[in-house]
């Protein structure tokens, strides 16, 4: 899963919300959970990104873009982007990935002894691996900005 950065100016192809969540009620009672994700799908320097995050992605056709992610059959999966023109950002929680990580392992370690903790020791190995990749992109993208933009696009 090898990290790819795409910078460049950007055209919008999608702008959605996607929403998922439950109501249920039983005697007059009605509760429930909802959470939303905004998503973009961006065409930059000819390549398709695909943004998902929980915080507004403020973009608008022309502005430069750069964006780390994964790519997919799809196009790059970019949850750590910047918008230069317009100085937003939005950064995935890799701390809380990495702090969850930790303390499922620490908690699975002593119960491995039953076999019960195996499940938590490798739920907080993936946690750990995702929050240290998160970090990793946020790392790509703070050395990408530390250069200048590029003169024909600012």
């Amino acid at each position: 899963m090898a990290l790819e950065l795409v910078q460049g100016q950007a055209k919008i192809l999608n702008r959605d919300v996607e929403t998922h969540g439950y109501v249920s009620g039983s005697g007059g009672r009605v509760h429930g959970q909802m959470s939303s994700m905004r998503t973009v799908t961006l065409e930059v320097g000819n390549q398709i990104v695909n943004i998902k995050h929980k915080e507004p992605i403020v973009v608008t056709d022309g502005d430069y873009i750069v964006a780390v992610g994964v790519r997919k059959s799809n196009g790059v999966q970019s949850s750590c982007v910047a918008n230069r023109n317009r100085s937003t950002r939005n950064d995935p929680p890799d701390m809380l990935a990495i702090i969850c990580g930790v303390l499922l392992i620490v908690l699975g370690l002593p119960l491995c002894l039953f076999l019960i903790g195996i499940p938590f020791v490798a739920l907080g190995g993936f946690a750990l691996y995702m929050g240290l990749q998160m970090r990793k992109a946020k790392a790509m993208l703070d050395e990408a900005l530390s250069r200048p933009m590029p003169v024909a696009m600012g």
